[in-house]
């Protein structure tokens, strides 16, 4: 094999710091220095070294911990054809000789390459999710079942068969390494076995930093490194589910869940509002001081106002104008422009669902426009 093929197993761009997986810097170290230097080393030094090409690993620790998540992700940055994944049950049919039939189709095309190609075969990559499933230790509750030693021994012997194969790594993956058939970790088969433990306080901060990194609207007292302290021992699912949980908590707060949008004052502001006279400035003043009254309030107050005046007035305009300055969470427009044709029952279901929709929110401005009209059909 050329000495390029060797360097190319690796992309060139290969950087583990930058794959997604927060806390796991020693488990890429130890996986590039001791599972693929002899495909990396130029032909001669392998030779020199008498080094032989490690054929699989092993992946153990708690449920969460990344061990699926790593093997995902170093498949990504290998130069192998396209990875097979598959789960430790899925091997597992009640047919006798179908799940022994499974695991020899996961080898053929990379058997069939090698013997075309010989050097020149790109790597394949097989990765068993699950992998206890299959393998289980001689003896072992459920194993004395042909249907697990079977596909258990298909796997072993492909094991040995790839021997002198330089074109086929395995992974596998588990969390009860007690169940796992010794025979499977013996030298020249899962030779590699690389414990994924629960992230520490460093690799919590990691996790968090990448699953915020594209909140543009994360506050400036947010402190990664205090919450990373208080989530000590979380393992990555629940770091990301303690995002998200932020993130729906902090949706729940945002205006457009039910309020208006700007667009929507657009059409009853047409030409703005023009403080014309001190009548005009009075009503805004006032519309302003009793939203302040509104904000300090702790309690939950009812404040009404009835804006009235001869038709194209500027009623609706000062009205609109009170609340989109109010910066309420909630800000909705009761027009019976809206609801023009509902049926009566249609109408109060609608009217009703505005103000249901209000209640929701800590402050909340409900406009009605043309309330004389509205009254009357109603």
């Amino acid at each position: 094999m050329s000495q390029s093929t060797h360097q190319s197993i690796i992309k060139s761009d290969c950087k583990f710091n930058q794959m997604g997986i927060g806390g796991l810097e020693k488990e890429f170290s130890e996986i590039l220095h001791r599972v693929f230097v002899s495909r990396i080393l130029p032909p001669d030094v392998v030779e020199q070294l008498d080094l032989k090409h490690i054929r699989g690993m092993l992946h153990f620790g708690p449920s969460g911990c990344g061990k699926t998540l790593i093997a995902r992700k170093i498949k990504e940055r290998l130069t192998t054809r396209k990875p097979k994944i598959i789960s430790g049950p899925e091997i597992l049919n009640k047919f006798m000789g179908v799940s022994e039939a499974n695991i020899r189709k996961l080898f053929a095309d990379a058997e069939e390459e090698q013997k075309t190609r010989g050097e020149r075969s790109r790597l394949h990559l097989i990765i068993f999710d699950g992998i206890d499933a299959i393998c289980r230790e001689r003896g072992s509750f459920g194993s004395s079942l042909g249907r697990h030693r079977g596909p258990a021994d298909q796997l072993l012997s492909k094991f040995d068969g790839v021997k002198q194969l330089k074109n086929v790594f395995v992974i596998g993956t588990t969390n009860r390494l007690n169940l796992i058939d010794k025979a499977l970790l013996r030298p020249g088969r899962l030779k590699i076995q690389l414990e994924i433990d629960l992230p520490d306080k460093s690799g919590c901060v990691q996790i968090l930093r990448i699953h915020t990194a594209k909140i543009k609207r994360l506050a400036r007292d947010v402190n990664i490194d205090e919450l990373a302290s208080i989530t000590t021992n979380f393992i990555g699912p629940q770091l990301v589910g303690f995002v998200q949980a932020s993130q729906s908590c902090t949706s729940s707060h945002i205006l457009k869940a039910f309020g208006t949008s700007q667009e929507d004052y657009s059409r009853y502001m047409l030409n703005g509002v023009v403080i014309w006279s001190s009548g005009i400035k009075e009503i805004l003043s006032l519309g302003e001081l009793l939203v302040q009254q509104m904000k300090s309030i702790d309690r939950t107050p009812l404040i009404t106002v009835l804006l009235e005046g001869p038709p194209d007035s500027g009623k609706t305009a000062l009205a609109i104008n009170i609340a989109k300055k109010s910066q309420f969470p909630f800000v909705k427009v009761c027009s019976t422009d809206e609801m023009m044709g509902f049926p009566e029952l249609d109408m109060c279901h609608a009217i009703k669902k505005i103000f249901d929709d209000a209640y929701k929110s800590q402050l909340s401005c409900v406009v009605v426009d043309d309330i004389k009209q509205l009254l009357v059909n109603v």
